[in-house]
């Protein structure tokens, strides 16, 4: 899966800035796919 290859290049980057940001695109892709499905 794409997504677990960039969470772990964010791991690898340490940054948790990064990591934070990643998460809520993540979270906001998944809404944006539920909302299209309505």
């Amino acid at each position: 899966m794409v997504g677990s290859c960039v969470a772990m290049h964010l791991q690898h980057l340490n940054g948790l800035e990064n990591e934070r940001a990643f998460w809520i695109l993540l979270k906001g892709y998944h809404l944006f796919l539920e909302w299209r499905e309505m």
